[in-house]
């Protein structure tokens, strides 16, 4: 429709209407790919990491409705420590830098007792000031375990090849229960853990106790776990 001399053209008609809507839909392409296509976040190195870099999720562990740990074996994971045995601020890892993982005795050397992989698998445990861990080997009969026990008593540390020294821990007694038991310390030259072996009918239990730094050691604790370790295999299974 023509305009008379009392109007003007519609702006949207004229060539800068076109440019207008030519800039408004390049803008709204824009914000609808970047609402359907988020920038990638930055990595754990920081903005200036690969955005491409994936953390892996640290190892997550598979916990029963009491929070205790799953393993391949319902009745043995039963029978060895739970976090919360040892108190509310206790609880799992897998096993902390290896400057701080307890030290054990070796059957030959290599494997705590001789079997290449641990069944049932070790439980690590740490309250913020300490780590423990404790090792379970049922054996057929009580005459095999006190055999088992007698070795690993004459055994060497995990690790020996690297100067490790082991010494008496006085303090500790065989707990209720148990029918022998032996506590020492393992130190070489990264850390110190206080260790005690126990012999409890059919089965070796091997419990230690490495304090992280600054932490002294005490023996207390580790007459707690290994108490306690011995109290869950005697009447938890």
């Amino acid at each position: 429709m023509a305009t008379g001399p009392g109007r003007s053209r519609a702006p949207w008609r004229g060539p800068l209407g076109v440019v207008a809507a030519i800039v408004l839909g390049t803008v709204l392409v824009t914000l609808v790919t970047l609402a359907f296509y988020p920038a990638p976040a930055p990595s754990a190195g920081g903005p200036t990491a690969d955005p491409t870099h994936v953390v892996p999720p640290p190892p997550q562990l598979l916990l029963d409705g009491q929070g205790c740990l799953v393993d391949f074996d319902r009745v043995l994971d039963d029978r060895m420590l739970c976090a919360h045995d040892l108190g509310p601020v206790w609880g799992y890892d897998t096993g902390g830098p290896a400057g701080y993982q307890a030290r054990v005795l070796c059957s030959n050397g290599t494997q705590v007792f001789g079997d290449p992989v641990p069944h049932p698998a070790p439980r690590y445990l740490d309250d913020g000031r300490r780590r423990a861990q404790e090792w379970l080997k049922v054996y057929p009969t009580a005459a095999e375990a006190r055999r088992a026990f007698d070795g690993l008593v004459d055994a060497k540390p995990c690790g020996a090849d690297r100067g490790m020294v082991a010494a008496p821990v006085l303090g500790p007694v065989t707990p209720l229960g148990a029918q022998a038991s032996l506590a020492f310390s393992l130190t070489d030259s990264t850390a110190s853990s206080d260790v005690m072996l126990v012999l409890v009918d059919d089965a070796v239990i091997q419990v230690a106790v490495t304090p992280l730094t600054h932490v002294p050691h005490d023996p207390d604790v580790l007459q707690l776990v290994a108490l306690t370790a011995v109290s869950r295999y005697l009447h938890r299974g």
